[in-house]
């Protein structure tokens, strides 16, 4: 079993930093400009909300402004939040994913959106969901871990054309599964290659799920638990969805 995870993006002008790290890795080197550089005259300045209160949104202040000084253009900043969601045109994959779903869809009622203020269009499979949002189709989309990964490598999405708003943590992926009826000699002999899958043999998975997930694990129903609290908290019957 590996991991991926899931996204929101919005459409955005350039953008600069979405994630923390990506934030401070704009350190300035080179001497302030001495003439704008930024596309279309201006920079985005994207931070996922990590925190609240005066304190974080003046040490943005205070990066954004030496920015702008720095780059001799206006740098604004955007702290990113769901709820910017709100009357938004969402294209989401299908009812019965994980990724394409109930994950996203969650995190809206975490950030105390309704998901009946956004409008929510199924796209039918993740490739789908990737291409309203590219194409102009929505305003928003859900895009996984192993679907920009596969689009980004086709040169069919170009994400920094586009804003997070929020990232998933991993979430599991689908369980390797053999016939019950098989031989336990069998079984054992097929857990034993998964498990013990060399690095170099793992990258290529990885290359596809869009993530450095590790080794494979074991799977166990307890894993699953986090997804069924989710299921519990937005009040869907597995029959709606399934």
């Amino acid at each position: 079993m590996r991991f991926r995870r899931a996204a929101l993006m919005l459409g955005a002008s350039a953008v600069v930093g979405l994630a923390l790290v990506a934030t401070f890795a704009v350190a300035a080197i080179a001497a302030p400009a001495t003439t704008n550089v930024c596309p279309n005259g201006s920079v985005n300045f994207g931070v996922e909300p990590y925190d609240t209160g005066a304190q974080f949104t003046g040490a943005y202040d205070a990066l954004t402004g030496v920015l702008a000084k720095e780059l001799n253009c206006p740098v604004n900043l955007i702290i990113t939040d769901n709820a910017e969601l709100k009357g938004q045109t969402v294209a989401f994959s299908d009812p019965g994913s994980t990724s394409g779903n109930l994950m996203p869809r969650y995190a809206m009622i975490q950030a105390g959106l309704n998901p009946g203020e956004v409008k929510i269009e199924y796209a039918g499979s993740h490739p789908a969901a990737l291409l309203a949002l590219v194409n102009g189709k929505v305003d928003a989309g859900e895009i996984n871990s192993q679907q920009q990964a596969t689009a980004t490598a086709a040169h069919q999405f170009d994400a920094a054309k586009f804003r997070v708003l929020w990232r998933s943590p991993p979430i599991e992926n689908d369980p390797i599964t053999v016939r019950g009826n098989l031989s336990p000699a069998f079984k054992a002999a097929i857990r034993k290659a998964l498990l013990e899958m060399k690095p170099s043999q793992l990258k290529l998975v990885d290359a596809e799920l869009g993530v450095n997930a590790g080794p494979m694990v074991a799977a166990k129903d307890s894993l699953y638990n986090p997804i069924r609290a989710i299921v519990k908290a937005e009040n869907i019957s597995i029959t709606d969805i399934g």
